[in-house]
């Protein structure tokens, strides 16, 4: 033998590990090219993360989908944006409508009735004038113009414009004929029910003795026993008032609720 010392053994090296498929990169990037934001960010995060404690390689899977995702993020925003503002400005704008429309400008009655959302609020106050007309009575309020429409306030109706007027001198039975007369929810109607902005506790304006100089007078004579008086006391009075009430007893002299007038009621002593 040779004085060669003999070779080392050669040494076997492991095979190369590889990495196991990229599974969360590859759910970032899908989730990502479908449009789900927040989703494909949080994967690709979890994916990055991952495969570097794991592996020590970063994942390009995992990077597009957080680029993807932040970008529709963004533009969700963006667009959030823009809707909330669009919102507000036609808040706004119908809010102005309705307004106008409340004064009695037809116009922008049948304006709020076009820009408003179908179903709302907003579109059957504009549909029905303010009020002035049914909901469903067809047809645009400019085409009704005053005749068909009905009065709210002070301006639309002459006749219950002259109550008001005389209501508001003083004459307690024109807000008595005013608030009979006057459309439900109108500002006609509560003018008359609070005597002109008198404050007004009772049903009428012209409810009890001292109301009325008229009915006052028959109001006395009544009490003093003249029974034409408390008929035509009785028919005079507004159903409910305090008139009425003294009227339908005789001037305190019966039980209410008869069915005879006082000039009816047998023995019936004016004395008493």
């Amino acid at each position: 033998m040779s004085g060669y010392p003999a070779p080392a053994p050669m040494m076997a090296f492991p095979p190369p590990v590889r990495a196991p498929r990229d599974g969360r990169g590859t759910a970032a990037l899908i989730t990502g090219l479908v449009g789900l934001g927040p989703l494909p960010i949080a994967l690709g995060v979890s994916a990055i993360r991952h495969r570097r404690r794991s592996y020590g390689l970063g994942s390009g899977m995992g990077l597009t989908g957080i680029i993807l995702g932040s970008l529709q993020v963004g533009l969700y925003v963006l667009i959030g944006l823009v809707l909330l503002g669009t919102t507000a400005s036609g808040n706004t704008e119908r809010a102005e409508l309705r307004a106008a429309c409340a004064d009695g400008d037809l116009q922008s009655c049948d304006d709020l009735y076009l820009a408003a959302p179908r179903y709302s609020d907003d579109e059957a106050f504009g549909s029905s004038c303010a009020g002035r007309q049914a909901v469903n009575a067809g047809g645009y309020c400019t085409d009704l113009g005053t005749g068909n429409v009905i009065p709210l306030g002070y301006g639309d109706d002459s006749t219950l414009d002259g109550l008001w007027d005389a209501c508001n001198a003083g004459d307690l039975t024109s807000c008595d004929d005013l608030y009979a007369l006057s459309p439900s929810s109108s500002a006609y109607l509560d003018f008359g029910a609070s005597c002109g902005n008198r404050g007004n506790d009772a049903r009428w304006c012209v409810n009890d003795p001292g109301d009325d100089a008229r009915m006052d007078g028959l109001y006395q004579a009544c009490a003093a026993g003249d029974w034409t008086s408390c008929d035509d006391l009785y028919e005079a009075a507004r159903p409910g008032s305090g008139y009425q009430a003294f009227a339908d007893t005789c001037g305190n002299r019966i039980e209410p609720g008869g069915q005879l007038w006082c000039e009816q009621v047998p023995g019936l002593d004016p004395n008493v």
